[in-house]
């Protein structure tokens, strides 16, 4: 019977720590909104390698993995909304993302997923599209880089975790050492009654996670231009960009859809494609894509306001390869 009250415990707690820690924040000026922007990149090509340890008792560690995020796209939902396409490798963490989209394994047997994230220009705030039954556009505030404050308390959700209990952040900025550069670090604490920290370089994005048994470091970097930063510890890092080694065609998303959906493809190489989508009777209902386009993952956004419920098929050509899926229209 008292296990029923936690949650209402754990949650005024938090409330508590809110009310206790709120300060006024002050308008950012546009130089600092661009100087915080520089702490979460998110240009195609950036690539980032984590080691993650997980001990049962200090000093050995009872398990080391590796995983890694690489930004290999930009897409545009139906309602004009631009994103970065985060693709997770190997991802081992507990932390999780607030929507997983196209999740499954290589040919290797790699686990693979992908994520949409952006970052607002205007407020550096950034957000991830987390699609509900009610709202197929719907994202969540992940993190809030404005700076300038030494302390300041934002309410955002970093992870899916323990949602509306840790989603109050507390940080202040100061520099530190990363991959031999001295640059600002700023670091995060989720107030709740579970102590977990994060930190964000200036440059670099998330660096650190730190939790009771958990401690995960960024061990290579890569930017946008191509520049490669490793943990000289790291030198033979066992994790590689994943390269498709032919033509993917992931499940639409949402599916069931209504009216509109994302359809994503991976291309090896760079090729003629053409995406079209088809009713059960075999008849073209629409043209999404018809022309050439480079190697990687793309998404092409599909309005079905003009056709009636029920099961579409959507087919691409790249090329010799062929591959189709079916789709659901519910309206």
């Amino acid at each position: 019977m008292a296990t029923n009250f936690l949650p209402a415990i754990f949650s005024f707690i938090s409330l508590l720590l809110l009310a206790y820690c709120a300060v006024p924040t002050n308008a950012q000026t546009t130089e600092e909104t661009n100087e915080a922007l520089e702490f979460y990149p998110l240009e195609i090509g950036t690539y980032w390698v984590y080691r993650q340890r997980i001990f049962d008792d200090l000093p050995q560690f009872s398990d080391t993995t590796y995983y890694s995020i690489e930004v290999v796209a930009d897409t545009t939902l139906a309602n004009g909304t631009d994103y970065a396409v985060l693709r997770y490798f190997n991802y081992s963490s507990g932390f999780d993302p607030h929507y997983i989209t196209d999740s499954g394994e290589d040919e290797y047997g790699n686990d693979i997923f992908y994520v949409f994230e952006r970052v607002n220009p205007e407020t550096a705030e950034v957000f991830q599209w987390a699609p509900t039954e009610d709202d197929p556009f719907n994202e969540v505030l992940v993190d809030s880089l404005t700076i300038g404050i030494p302390d300041y308390y934002i309410t955002a959700e970093r992870w899916d975790w323990l949602a509306g209990i840790d989603s109050t952040e507390c940080r202040s900025a100061f520099e530190t050492e990363v991959f031999d550069q001295t640059v600002e670090k700023i670091r995060c604490q989720l107030l709740s009654f579970v102590p977990v920290f994060y930190n964000l370089a200036k440059g670099f994005g998330l660096i650190s996670i730190r939790l009771v048994g958990l401690e995960t470091d960024l061990i290579l970097f890569r930017d946008a231009d191509g520049n490669e930063f490793i943990d000289p510890q790291h030198v033979n890092t066992p994790i590689e960009p994943e390269i498709p080694t032919g033509l993917v065609l992931y499940t639409n998303y949402p599916n069931p859809f209504n009216p509109t959906t994302n359809i994503s493809y991976e291309l090896p190489e760079a090729t003629d494609v053409q995406l079209a989508i088809f009713d059960l009777s075999g008849r073209k209902v629409a043209e999404l894509q018809n022309g050439r386009q480079s190697a990687g993952l793309h998404t092409v956004a599909f309005d079905a306001s003009s056709l009636s419920s029920g099961v579409y098929i959507y087919r691409i050509q790249a090329g010799n390869e062929v591959l189709a899926r079916k789709m659901t229209l519910i309206k």
